[in-house]
């Protein structure tokens, strides 16, 4: 991959980091799956709500001659839902107080799956659209769509119904499928949040012909492309199941905004429209030939230590923009069975060092290094404004523009929170640039150390507070955009002033400048 595509797809990816801001009292949660009915949550609705969770992940049943069937697993059917036969869940579910858990969800399966994409799907449209209207009038946020064809390849180019028809005939036309399916659900329910258990990837799609999830991407082009401009889709990301540190959520969260974006056919749409979610496995012990064994006692032998899944937890809860969900063979969510207390105290503690926080807080502290081993040694002061004064220096003439008098209020306008050329009336903004913010720093810290942390960086640059060099960070071009770095301001800072920052930047293409936060802290507690 060439230094150009690289960056351009770092630059997408923070572009899209930016469009998806956290609205006021926004905050992370967790939700489980688990697909109760009605009635189970009903039987234990005390238990569910004093569970340590923002939501459930659930179905709706129907009875069909003798037997009862859940809507999970008929939306992608031939035969026709009837709405009425959900009533009674319906209003069994508006009837429940759930508590603080108000992120619930309607599980759909592509089940049954005996679908022809050429075919009549008009039963698919019109079930799709039942879903959505059961999920609306039950009081649901949404629904959540499980994409895997269980038993069947409903992906597959290689078992599908018309093999006379090429591989792009199949793409086009499920694209279609997709956006039909998109107005079916959004049709219904306009304000919901869309929930997949995973999107784009799904392996190697160098051959799409030849994989079981080749036909997977277009319909989710026509979901992402014909869902309306203000839809949140959340790729919940099944591959962080047995995911341990917060660099495996980081990778996830980069892949999500940026690696997605050459398989999608609606780039646009999607970077406007994704939200970074992450699945989490707190006891992936029964996984045939697993090496470990579900030990309800002995914590030493499971997979996760209820430590382990607690550190697992705040690392996803820190990276995601909002969602992290829970899959578990073993553990009910909603009534504890086979939840240790240990595991469901480090569940409830990891849900509560973000709960803690306001908003306001909660956006300082979005790239805030939320390890305990820095909080007990490290302070935060403040979070630096997030808009800074902005000019180029193409010809890298004006080696004084960090001079504190310097008067910048004619410079142009950037963001923290996004690459700068998003601000700028360019697209490509190569060569030399500066950036200049003003903070407060408290008086109490005058005679404590002081440092600025930075997000990143991208690529090279030099770092003046008050006018004085204060750092220099230069690092390889492929590490730089993501590698958050310290630098030590004690001798130039002023406490019980305003201090001026400046940052002259240097990019070798696509300038993306300093596009994460960057705060002030000190050593102490």
């Amino acid at each position: 991959m060439s230094r150009r595509v690289l960056v351009s797809l770092v630059l997408l990816c923070f572009a899209a980091q930016a469009l998806s801001a956290m609205p006021a009292g926004h905050r992370r949660k967790i939700i489980a799956w688990g697909l109760p009915t009605p009635d189970d949550v009903r039987e234990h609705i005390e238990q569910v709500r004093q569970a340590p969770l923002d939501g459930l992940m659930l179905t709706v049943a129907y009875r069909d001659g003798d037997n009862v069937r859940r809507i999970s697993d008929a939306v992608f059917s031939n035969r026709r839902l009837d709405f009425e036969s959900f009533r009674s869940d319906i209003d069994t579910l508006r009837a429940l107080d759930f508590g603080h858990l108000a992120d619930n969800f309607l599980v759909v399966n592509v089940t049954p799956g005996d679908i022809d994409w050429f075919g009549d799907c008009s039963a698919l449209m019109h079930n799709a659209g039942v879903a959505a209207r059961v999920a609306r009038e039950a009081g649901l946020k949404g629904l959540v769509l499980d994409c895997e064809p269980y038993g069947f390849r409903l992906w597959d180019y290689r078992q599908v119904a018309h093999p006379e028809r090429s591989f792009e005939d199949y793409r086009r036309q499920i694209r279609l499928r997709g956006e039909e399916f998109a107005r079916a659900v959004w049709g219904e329910f306009p304000d919901q949040v869309f929930f997949l258990l995973f999107g784009y990837y799904v392996g190697d799609l160098s051959h799409p012909e030849d994989h079981h999830y080749g036909l997977l991407p277009p319909f989710l082009d026509g979901l992402f492309a014909a869902s309306p401009d203000d839809a949140k889709i959340v790729d919940g990301w099944e591959m962080s199941y047995t995911a341990t540190g917060r660099d495996d959520f980081l990778r996830a969260y980069w892949w999500i905004h940026c690696g997605a974006l050459p398989l999608c056919a609606a780039p646009e749409q999607y970077r406007r429209k994704v939200s970074a979610g992450f699945g989490i496995w707190p006891d992936p012990n029964e996984v045939k030939d697993a090496p470990f064994a579900w030990d309800a006692e002995d914590f030493s032998r499971n997979y996760r230590t209820p430590e382990g899944f607690r550190r697992a937890l705040i690392a996803a809860l820190d990276t995601a923009d909002e969602y992290v969900w829970l899959y578990s063979g073993r553990i009910n969510w909603w009534t504890g069975e086979n939840l240790p207390p240990a595991y469901r105290r480090a569940l409830a503690e990891a849900r509560q060092t973000l709960l803690g926080f306001s908003s306001v807080q909660l956006e300082q502290w979005a790239r805030w290094p939320l390890s305990e081993d820095f909080a007990r040694s490290h302070r935060l002061v403040v979070a630096l404004p997030r808009e800074w004064k902005f000019r180029l220096d193409p010809y890298d003439r004006h080696a004084t523009w960090y001079a504190p008098e310097l008067d910048d209020s004619g410079w142009l306008t950037v963001m923290t929170d996004g690459p700068w050329y998003l601000a700028l009336p360019f697209p490509d903004a190569t060569g030399t640039a500066w950036a200049r913010v003003a903070f407060d720093i408290p008086a109490e810290y005058a005679r404590r150390p002081l440092y600025l942390w930075f997000g990143a960086l991208d690529e090279q640059g030099l770092i003046y507070v008050n006018g004085k060099l204060v750092g220099e960070w230069r690092e390889d071009f492929d590490d730089s955009w993501q590698t958050p770095f310290a630098v030590e301001i004690t001798e130039a800072a002023r406490a019980g002033e305003r201090n001026l920052l400046a940052v002259k930047v240097r990019a070798e293409s696509s300038l993306g400048g300093i596009f994460r936060p960057v705060y002030l802290y000190t050593t102490g507690p």
